[in-house]
């Protein structure tokens, strides 16, 4: 008889990759960033392009207000993903490390589709988000503090 190739991993067969990450997460939501972190770096050793392990990794080190140390991973995560989450993390970083420009910036690039690359094309875009909601590309002093604060826990 045969053997039968290994299964490739699926939602119903998580590799070990992917329980590793499911682990720095649940880490992550009971407030232990230190395990997270750790957990997160070694997923990152083994595969330097995972976008879910820098991410983890870096919200674990906001968590523990290291916002310069969160730049690296989560400007690596931002580069290869399109999800606004990374970015509102990105843009936590910057705000806690005072880089508030580019807290801005993210702001930004978080709303702003990337077809969006000259002044009509951006015209066009504001009008149409605009009339679906007026306060689209405001910001405010509350989205900064907010992010400013996101890697900060209770303990802290």
């Amino acid at each position: 008889m045969p053997k039968r190739p290994p299964f490739p991993s699926s939602p119903a067969r998580p590799n070990a990759s992917d329980q590793a990450l499911e682990r720095a997460s649940l880490a992550l939501r009971m407030q232990r960033p230190g395990e997270a972190e750790r957990i997160a770096a070694e997923v990152l050793k083994a595969n330097r392009g995972n976008v879910l392990a820098a991410q983890l990794l870096g919200q674990a080190l906001l968590m523990q207000n290291r916002g310069a140390e969160a730049i690296a991973p989560l400007e690596k995560a931002a580069r290869r993903s399109e999800d606004p989450a990374v970015e509102t993390l990105l843009g936590a970083a910057f705000a806690l490390t005072g880089r508030q420009d580019e807290a801005i910036a993210e702001f930004y690039e978080e709303r702003v589709p990337a077809g969006v690359h000259s002044a009509v094309t951006f015209e066009r875009w504001r009008e149409g988000a605009e009339r679906r909601d007026p306060t689209c590309l405001h910001l405010t002093r509350e989205y900064l503090m907010q992010h400013a604060a996101a890697g900060i826990t209770q303990e802290q």
